[in-house]
């Protein structure tokens, strides 16, 4: 009889789905292996048009604790995970994309830095790319917790760079931890999300998590953190994810204006202004970068040159550029990168990302193998 009576579960794990059939399988069943079982697994089926459905169903005819969602139309993926929460009874959520995958003891991990007070305990991660693995984060720093209040500037500044790529700007005990930009490898407590009314915003198709997490930072009572890998991210090559990046200019401007309208809203401005200024230049790199990943013919060339005069003219990166100073930069790289484009040499940034992806074929990740 005691088997029938439902306990709430302490976590809630919120995973989105949608057409990752040959992956979703791996995902799952890392989650339902923790060595902490405390735990819901809550699937939301985004309108998958493959056999994701059918294997969320699946196992959780098997398993108790897996709740399955099935979204009517695609919603994205901010929508999914605001759905999570709705549905989510845990004290604490984590999220998991369905592509990805954690170790044994992460959540086990993650729970046992729990404090009074603290509103989100932060691990980080390893990319995973073809069989080649790769920590996001240094190692060597130790376990500590930090009051947002007293730390709200570079707490909100994790959230747009890596403190290691600005480093004069961050204290140096900051300089080693996560990164803060995406929900993975993560516990938020649900009633602090509950409370300060931080959802995904859906209105945005990129970057969404960076917007949610500068909500949590500005919020959040204090936030640990602790150096130990949990979650592995899975890099797909040539990916429908990886394959937009080289044309979502557009996403990626609402992404920076989001942004803006955040540092507005809780008069930031000022402090974040060099966080924010890096995050452009970053997008407009990243932009070009994909860009010429793409290229394959003198046509495609010199309509990718056009395409990156447009967003050198756009004027919500034109000030960042001018402002952002090349002494605050720390790759030699970025340095060249940020000088050609405060001085619009459109062709020579162009020619030399497209010969780099030429000679290193191996790095672009639009390349299917």
């Amino acid at each position: 009889m005691e088997d029938l009576v439902y306990k709430i579960p302490t976590i809630s794990i919120i995973i989105p789905v949608f057409n990752i059939e040959y992956y979703l399988d791996r995902c799952i069943k890392s989650v339902q292996k923790q060595t902490y079982q405390d735990i819901e697994i809550i699937l939301i089926d985004d309108c998958s048009t493959d056999q994701s459905p059918t294997i969320c169903d699946k196992l959780a005819s098997n398993d108790r604790r897996i709740k399955v969602v099935h979204h009517q139309t695609n919603k994205g993926v901010s929508a999914a995970r605001n759905t999570g929460i709705k549905l989510a009874t845990g004290e604490w959520i984590m999220f998991v994309d369905g592509d990805d995958w954690i170790d044994p003891d992460a959540v086990e991990q993650l729970y046992q830095r729990i404090q009074e007070y603290c509103d989100v305990v932060v691990a980080t991660y390893t990319w995973e790319r073809e069989g080649e693995s790769k920590q996001a984060s240094p190692v060597g720093f130790e376990e500590h917790i930090y009051k947002s209040t007293d730390r709200k500037k570079y707490l909100l500044g994790l959230c747009l760079v890596r403190p290691v790529e600005i480093p004069e700007t961050f204290p140096e005990d900051m300089l080693k931890c996560p990164t803060f930009g995406g929900p993975i490898s993560k516990l938020y407590r649900k009633s602090f999300l509950i409370k300060n009314r931080i959802i995904f915003p859906t209105n945005i198709k990129f970057g969404e998590d960076r917007v949610f997490n500068l909500e949590v930072m500005y919020y959040a009572r204090s936030v640990q953190f602790f150096n130990k890998s949990i979650y592995h991210y899975y890099i797909r090559t040539g990916s429908a994810l990886n394959s937009e990046l080289s044309i979502c200019f557009d996403k990626r401007s609402a992404h920076i204006k989001a942004i803006y309208l955040f540092m507005h809203k809780y008069s930031l401005t000022q402090c974040l202004s060099i966080y924010y200024n890096y995050c452009c230049f970053i997008n407009i790199r990243e932009t070009i970068q994909y860009i010429c990943m793409s290229l394959n013919s003198i046509h495609t060339y010199f309509l990718a040159w056009g395409e990156i005069k447009h967003i050198l003219n756009s004027s919500i990166y034109r000030g960042a550029i001018n402002n952002l100073q090349i002494k605050n930069i720390q790759a030699i790289r970025d340095k060249v990168i940020l000088s050609f484009l405060k001085m619009r040499w459109t062709f020579a940034i162009l020619f030399i990302c497209w010969t780099y992806y030429t000679v290193y074929n191996n790095r672009n990740r639009l390349t299917i193998v």
